[in-house]
Order: C-alpha cells, then sequence, then structure tokens
C-alpha cells in the first residue's frame, strides 16, 4: 500500500476553531493534519516545511484578515507559492472576512503592510544594528511582504480556492480531491445515525475489502459507540492491511489504555511501532507521557516524552500542561510548574485550566493570595461558570481576605453549578 500522504494546516491562531473543525471531521476516516500555527513564532524552517510537502503531502492555508495581517503567516505562504509547482498541492480555504478579490480590500492589506514597513523602520532609525539584530529581521520580512503581497493575492486568485462555507456545504469534498481519498467512504463517516452508518459500511468493505480507511472508521465509531471490542478488531484489521498506518497504531494504543482494556504494556508498544514509522508523530509521544505519568507511575519518562512531543511541536499547549501538572504533584517543583503554565498561557491565553491552576499554585504553595485571586478571576472572565474556581475564591475570600459575604456569594454560586463542592463547614458558616 502506498505511503499516505501529510497534510498541513498553515493558520492564524485566532482561526484555531476553523482549523479544528475541519480537524475534527477528518479524525474519523483516519486522516490527520499536521497543525502550523504560524503566526505564533516560525517553528522550524519554510524549508523543510517545503520540502515535505513536495516529498509527499499537501496544505491547506486558511486565509483570513488575521492571516493576512500576520507577518510570519504571509511570508510562508508567498515562499510556498511562488514555487509554481506547488500550486497543485495547496488549497487556500477562504474566510469571510478575507478580502482578497475587490480592488479596495486589496488596496486595505497593501497599504498595512506599507505602513507597518514604514513605522518598524521610522523605529529603528539611530539605533545600532548590533542592538537591533531581531528587529532588522522583522524588517526585512516586512519589506518582502509589502513588495509580494499585490502579486501573492493575484495568484490565491488565479488558483482553485474555495470559501469556507462552500467547503463544508460540499462535504470537504474539494480537500478529499486533493489528497485523493474517497468520497464516498468520507460521506459515510459522516453519517449521525450509528446504525445507517454501520449498515453502509459494511456495503461499502464488501465492495473494497483491502480499504483500511474503512476498517479505521468501522474502529473509530465502535470507539464512540463504548463497542470496544469490535473497535479493536477493525484496527488491527486495518494495520494488517496497512503495516503503517500510524493514526491506527496509535488509536489502538489509546483504546487499549481505557478502563475495558487495561493493556497498558501493549499499549506501549503500539505507541513505539508509530515512533519507528514516524518518529515526528508529536500526538505519540504525548500519549506515552500520559501513560507513563498515569499509568506506569514512571515521571522521568513521562516528562521526557512531553519534552519531544513539544519539540516536535513548540505549540503543544496540552504537553505544557502536562508538564506543569507533572512539575506540581509529581516533582515537587512549583517555580517550575509555574513556568510551564505561563508559557501556555502565552501560547494560548484561552487555556483556561492554566489560569485556575496557577491560582491554585499562588494560593497554596506560594502563599501569594493577590496573585491567585488574579489569576482565579481571569479565569472567570473566559468560563463564569467555573466551580472549582468559583469555590476555590470562596476560600480565599473567606480564610485569606476576610471577606464572608463575597465568600458566600462564590460559594452558593459553585454548589449550583456542581454539588459535589457542598461543604459542612461552609453550608454551617453560611446557613445553608
Amino acid at each position: 500500500m502506498t505511503e499516505r500522504p501529510k497534510i498541513f494546516i498553515s493558520y492564524s491562531h485566532k482561526n484555531t476553531n476553523v482549523a479544528d473543525s475541519i480537524d475534527e471531521s477528518f479524525k474519523k476516516i483516519g486522516v490527520s493534519f499536521t497543525r502550523d500555527v504560524r503566526d505564533l513564532g516560525m517553528r522550524g524552517s519554510i524549508k523543510e516545511f517545503m520540502e515535505k510537502i513536495r516529498e509527499n503531502g499537501f496544505a491547506l492555508l486558511i486565509i483570513s484578515d488575521e492571516f493576512l495581517r500576520s507577518r510570519y503567516c504571509m511570508y510562508e505562504a508567498i515562499e510556498l507559492l511562488k514555487e509554481r509547482n506547488f500550486k497543485d498541492k495547496v488549497l487556500p480555504i477562504i474566510l469571510e472576512n478575507a478580502g482578497i478579490f475587490e480592488p479596495r480590500e486589496k488596496i486595505k492589506y497593501i497599504k498595512y503592510w506599507n505602513n507597518e514597513h514604514k513605522e518598524l523602520k521610522k523605529e529603528l532609525d539611530g539605533i545600532e544594528r548590533e542592538y537591533s539584530v531581531e528587529l532588522s529581521k522583522d524588517l526585512k520580512l516586512m519589506d518582502k511582504i509589502r513588495s509580494s503581497i499585490d502579486e501573492f493575492m493575484g495568484i490565491i486568485g488565479d488558483m482553485k480556492h474555495i470559501p469556507l462555507g462552500i467547503l463544508k456545504a460540499n462535504n470537504y469534498k474539494e480537500i478529499l480531491e486533493l489528497i485523493g481519498f474517497d468520497e464516498k467512504l468520507f460521506n459515510i463517516a459522516s453519517i449521525e445515525n450509528s446504525q445507517e452508518k454501520e449498515k453502509k459500511l459494511d456495503n461499502y468493505i464488501k465492495e473494497n475489502p483491502e480499504d483500511a480507511e474503512a476498517f479505521f472508521t468501522k474502529a473509530y465509531s465502535a470507539d464512540e459507540n463504548k463497542e470496544f471490542d469490535k473497535a479493536r478488531e477493525y484496527y488491527e484489521k486495518a494495520i494488517k492491511i496497512n503495516s503503517k498506518y500510524v493514526d491506527a497504531y496509535n488509536n489502538l494504543g489509546l483504546l487499549l489504555t481505557n478502563d475495558y482494556f487495561k493493556e497498558y504494556k501493549a499499549a506501549e508498544e503500539y505507541y513505539e511501532k508509530v515512533i519507528m514509522i514516524d518518529p515526528k508523530y508529536s500526538k505519540v509521544y504525548f500519549n506515552l507521557g500520559i501513560l507513563y505519568q498515569n499509568n506506569f507511575q514512571d515521571y522521568d519518562k513521562a516528562k521526557v516524552n512531553y519534552k519531544k512531543a513539544i519539540k516536535i511541536n513548540t505549540k503543544y499547549g496540552d504537553a505544557y500542561y502536562n508538564l506543569a501538572i507533572l512539575h506540581d504533584e509529581n516533582f515537587h517543583d512549583y517555580f517550575k510548574s509555574k513556568e510551564y503554565y505561563e508559557k501556555l498561557i502565552k501560547l494560548d491565553p484561552k487555556y483556561v485550566d492554566a489560569y485556575c491552576n496557577l491560582g491554585v499554585l499562588y494560593q497554596n504553595n506560594f502563599q501569594d493570595y493577590d496573585k491567585a485571586k488574579e489569576y482565579y478571576e481571569k479565569a472567570l472572565k473566559l468560563n463564569p461558570k467555573y466551580a472549582l474556581v468559583l469555590y476555590n475564591l470562596a476560600i480565599l475570600f473567606e480564610y485569606r481576605f476576610n471577606e464572608s459575604g463575597k465568600a458566600k456569594n462564590y460559594y452558593l454560586e459553585a454548589i449550583s453549578l456542581n454539588p459535589q463542592y457542598k461543604s459542612e463547614e461552609f453550608d454551617k458558616l453560611y446557613g445553608v
């Protein structure tokens, strides 16, 4: 069986929800994407990124207003599209706020990059180069964008491109055509009625008995329906057909760690097979980290694997989160834990659990109650119904700030959302 192509999604972090929705739709058929969040900084070299696409890959560019105003997103896209032979391997997905087809909208972006370049150049005037090396690189990058953006928008206009709404209405037909995936199987996988899906999958497999993706889809569906023995059987069939099916090995490993199987050693072996086939498959290192942390209690190995995941994908938020928990709960290195939470928040300012856990660290380990309050309040801005945060604020205001009125309000709100936070001590104190 031929090697399955690698598919990259390049997008602005402000469009993460769009990338998430596309990614989620393809997981059920065993097609995984390499997420390339470019506007948070250069990750790896663009040369390496392009080489991967040249060898055996495709790229989806989620073009939005945010993308068009991001120097990293734009630099990568311009470098990619100036190689004409890449045009058949790239699909621009156009969001509604990206005005790249109307002349006045185009002018807006040309003016934007001219102004950005002009302002930075003005700021750098009078500063010796040895003190502004990185900023000088940014200026050079902006110069490249401003001189190329008009041509870039023209190339996008000439290429096969698709608005996001039409892409979804077509059930991702254009992506399927780009990567050479059977549209019929994808449409079956998208059926919500499990009985109808199962029937059509069985018919599809009768016609295509050597289709590994079909067995993967059956396995994924069985897993969702908690038919774990069936899921295992179908993942194993997918692997038998395609011995390099990394997503099937990875999902089988995940399956075997659940409470039904608890076959942790077998899961570890499947994860190791993924690494043998694709050493840069970041998710498998994350899954190994969880396995070592939660099931083998080998915290050093857990740390090593989380770090490997981050080395491959420097924007791997969940890996930073788990490292923070590991250093807090298992190594009792609270400063290192704080460091990882802070890195995570810098990467993803909406990662609400990081704010909550930082609040706990400041409250319980650093005894900095004002800081704890600050992070709890930031968590509540993101999720006003976060019961644990409300309960922790009740404790903080009752015992550290001596403000029983506020503490009572937080407590009552917490238990209204989640009764597990009911406390005999608080009930007696507040007459609940």
